[in-house]
């Protein structure tokens, strides 16, 4: 995984520079806005749903209290990398490259597409799930899949993972 994250972020800083670089910009700056959106109103849609999903996330969100612990932790600048850099990439490269391919391979872009979007939001929420909340687990895994599906957006439509990664990155730092 480590020897295919390290190729995949070449091959990423290689794809930023085929678009002019103000073009990958706007393309950043509109999906990470469309992400911030998109997760606000799944977020909405769940207390729709259930109200009390606001307090399981206050208090027991556990990818969220990683992130956070970052603000808290005495070494931020190192916490900080692995958060905002490491994090998604070793991520993407297994959703977006790895998983996706197989997946393809046996199906078809667009499955491929759902599948390691639903399997993204999955992954955050399952040491939630593990410690026993499988209900509250499930509904936090819908704003985690929506962002899985953002990122996931240009691999299927264009075959192109440096946006997500971008994306996922400004996430992960904001």
């Amino acid at each position: 995984l480590l020897f295919t994250s390290f190729n995949y972020l070449k091959r990423l800083f290689l794809q930023i520079f085929e678009k002019p670089f103000t073009e990958f910009i706007l393309i950043l700056l509109i999906g990470y806005i469309f992400l911030t959106i998109a997760e606000s109103l799944s977020v909405v849609a769940l207390l729709k749903v259930d109200s009390s999903i606001i307090t399981f996330i206050k208090k027991s969100s556990t990818n969220q209290k990683m992130i956070m612990s970052v603000y808290n932790s005495n070494l931020k600048i190192w916490m900080w990398f692995i958060v905002s850099i490491i994090g998604p990439v070793m991520e993407e490269t297994f959703f977006r490259v790895i998983f996706w391919n197989s997946i393809k391979k046996r199906t078809n872009n667009l499955i491929a597409y759902i599948i390691t979007s639903i399997f993204f939001g999955l992954l955050h929420t399952f040491t939630t799930m593990i410690q026993g909340d499988v209900y509250h687990s499930i509904l936090l895994t819908v704003p985690y899949t929506v962002a899985g599906l953002i990122f996931g957006y240009y691999r299927f439509q264009e075959d192109s993972t440096s946006p997500g990664l971008w994306m996922h990155i400004i996430s992960n730092f904001m």
